[in-house]
């Protein structure tokens, strides 16, 4: 049997793939309840933590992405309030210039009759 260095209790191959206890090492099997592989409980809460890691890297990764995205939407959003600001300022503006002709006429038209 191989051990890991600096572990001579440890009761896995040097592979990692299979215990001591009469698993065999082509990975095939264990001891009666365990998974195929021969790694028992302690494999799956290993390979339940790194699922868990994982599915926990990949959920903060979509919520940073989502967060600058509504950053995104939120700055364009702005700079069309604000456009939209600009050219209600100028409509009003253009209006205006319109209508002092027209007081005009009007004023002409009125003072000859």
């Amino acid at each position: 049997m191989h051990q890991h260095r600096g572990d001579p209790s440890s009761r896995r191959t040097k592979r990692g793939k299979s215990w001591a206890s009469g698993s065999s090492s082509s990975g095939t099997g264990g001891a009666e309840g365990e998974e195929p592989g021969g790694e028992g409980g302690a494999g799956r809460r290993r390979r339940s933590r790194e699922e868990e890691e994982e599915t926990r890297r990949e959920l903060e990764h979509s919520r940073r992405e989502e967060a600058l995205e509504l950053s995104c939407v939120k700055a364009y959003l702005r700079l069309l309030t604000d456009e939209n600001a600009a050219l209600q300022e100028e409509q009003g503006a253009l209006l205006r210039r319109r209508e002092c002709p027209e007081r005009g006429h009007l004023t002409a038209a009125l003072t000859q009759a």
